[in-house]
């Protein structure tokens, strides 16, 4: 092959190698095809992800009106601090000389004294705390008894070196109150009397399938029989005492015990007067056969009609069986 023949060959085999291979155009639409199609391929996943979070965020959002902000994701924790607690009745003389609040464990303190300030002056304290703050009890102390009153369980404490008499129970959302008296006559009647002042706590709920069937639970049997001898011929009855200060009767009659005082319902009636120191509350209910009475002597302050109500009330449900409310 000649030099020329040569040249013309290669000229003709580059020439068709050239129309073989793709124009410029061709192979520049190729590439920006090839960059496109990944993200044309990702967009309908790209979408659907996005629209699930938008889902997601919509139903997780607290719901508002228009009219209302957004509320805050964290609220912040109720306060712990307590109130200040008020009693109804406080011995005669007795003026506060003392009040003060510790926010960091929620403790308030209340002082009333009778008298000028001297470490036998008759006080009484009222210390409201949460759990876990500092002990307000005399460092040598004993319970002498626990019990329920008013349907709270109380604990009654007393000094072993310290002339301080208390009393100790929980409250409602377990802040600890503490009753101390110091000086005082009768020092437990006096602070269980400032106790029920309180009204603290609920009412206990008398039961006609409780053992006796016509006390609350923190009154203890003390006597039980049938008194024959009466005139009117009573029946059962029973005598119960609540930290031996107070007595609860209940008796049946053919008779009304008394016809006077305030009518309650069920023709029922109801009286209350005072018997030098003491309270004495009564109440008259009629029942199918007689009458059921109750009495009630106290130096604690009285229940109240509509309490020694529910105690007759009781009476009744239980007289229709054979005096299983006295026991047996």
């Amino acid at each position: 092959m000649t030099k020329d023949e040569f040249e013309r060959f290669l000229r003709e085999t580059l020439a068709h190698q050239a129309d073989l291979a793709p124009r410029p155009d061709r192979v520049l639409a190729g590439f920006a095809c090839r960059r496109a199609r990944p993200v044309q391929r990702w967009l309908p996943l790209v979408a659907a992800v996005a629209a699930v979070v938008v889902l997601a965020l919509l139903v997780t959002a607290p719901t508002w009106t228009g009219s209302q902000p957004v509320p805050p994701a964290h609220q912040a924790p109720a306060s712990t601090e307590v109130g200040w607690a008020d009693p109804q009745w406080l011995p005669e003389g007795m003026a506060e000389v003392d009040r003060s609040q510790r926010v960091d464990r929620a403790v308030v303190t209340r002082v009333w004294r009778r008298g000028p300030d001297s470490p036998t002056a008759p006080r009484i304290s009222l210390v409201i705390s949460r759990e876990g703050a500092p002990n307000v009890l005399p460092e040598r102390h004993r319970t002498v008894q626990s019990t329920l009153v008013d349907g709270v369980f109380v604990e009654h404490i007393t000094g072993e070196d310290t002339p301080v008499e208390a009393i100790r129970w929980h409250g409602s959302g377990q802040p600890v109150y503490h009753l101390l008296g110091v000086g005082l006559d009768k020092p437990l009647a006096t602070l269980l009397k400032v106790y029920r002042g309180l009204r603290y706590g609920p009412q206990p709920e008398l039961s006609a399938a409780s053992p006796i069937g016509t006390l609350p639970d923190e009154y203890v049997l003390e006597t039980r029989g049938v008194r024959g001898s009466v005139p009117d011929a009573v029946e059962p009855y029973v005598v119960a005492r609540l930290f031996g200060s107070d007595a609860l009767e209940v008796e049946r009659r053919r008779s009304p015990a008394f016809t006077d005082g305030v009518e309650l319902g069920l023709s029922g009636r109801y009286r209350a007067h005072t018997a030098g120191e003491h309270t004495v509350e009564e109440v008259s209910l009629p029942v199918p056969v007689g009458y059921v009475y109750v009495r009630y002597e106290t130096d604690l302050g009285p229940l109240g009609q509509e309490r020694l109500f529910q105690v007759a009330m009781c009476a009744e449900i239980r007289g229709r069986e054979p005096r299983p409310w006295i026991g047996n």
